[in-house]
């Protein structure tokens, strides 16, 4: 199976070019990106700060820009399972006769 990554989509800046507009998921791809941040958090033995980064982006309503700060190689793989399996959301929530939703 093809690991599709996860694009963040820069900000958007104001016609006027004095601040940044917040980008976020619509509301169902944010309950479903914090539903499977869950997830990993509880399989996974994560650092705190990567822990500390899915609750600003939880806290955000899932602002695409929010950093996700990693310290070591399992959160390397949390962090990478997580945008696998959200992905994968998307993609069987957009088409869910998809094979690979079978």
């Amino acid at each position: 199976m093809a690991v599709v990554a996860l694009s963040f989509v820069a900000g958007l800046a104001l016609p006027d070019g004095r601040a940044f507009a917040q980008l976020t998921f619509e509301p169902d791809q944010c309950a479903a990106a914090v539903n499977i941040a869950e997830q990993i958090k509880q399989k996974f033995d994560i650092s705190p700060r990567l822990e500390a980064s899915f609750e600003r982006f939880r806290r955000s309503r899932c602002d695409v820009e929010t950093r996700f700060e990693r310290d070591t190689e399992i959160d390397v793989k949390a962090f990478l399972e997580f945008r696998f399996r959200f992905e994968l959301w998307k993609t069987c929530n957009d088409n869910p006769i998809n094979r690979i939703c079978q």
